[in-house]
């Protein structure tokens, strides 16, 4: 086995583990809310960062046939379409009017 099969292999069993370990997170407070809700944030800042990774590998990424990309696109796509999505909803539910209103004039007017 190759060391990139290695490597690649035990990425992925420690991303299983990380999903079972996450699939039983229940916050016990705010503090411990926060903190799980960074420690997703932080994982996908990292799969992001490996999967532009591997694609910016010519030698790995030829050896993908165009279908395989159409496919993995596809798949980000949606995903990134319910990030964008769950943005919104967050944004809307619980973000919206959480700063006192400010008293500087509006632009352009005084």
């Amino acid at each position: 086995m190759s060391d990139w099969n290695r490597n690649i292999v035990q990425i992925r069993d420690s991303i299983a583990q990380l999903r079972t370990q996450m699939e039983s997170y229940e916050p016990r407070d705010r503090l411990d809310a926060i903190s799980k809700v960074v420690e997703c944030l932080n994982f996908m800042r990292q799969t992001n960062l490996g999967w532009a990774s591997f694609l910016g590998n010519a030698t790995l990424v030829n050896g993908l046939e165009e279908e395989t990309l159409k496919d993995i696109f596809s798949r980000f796509r949606k995903m990134t379409l319910e990030r964008i999505d769950n943005d919104i909803d967050c944004i809307n539910r619980y973000m919206l009017n959480l700063a006192p209103p400010s008293s500087d004039p509006p632009p352009g007017g005084e």
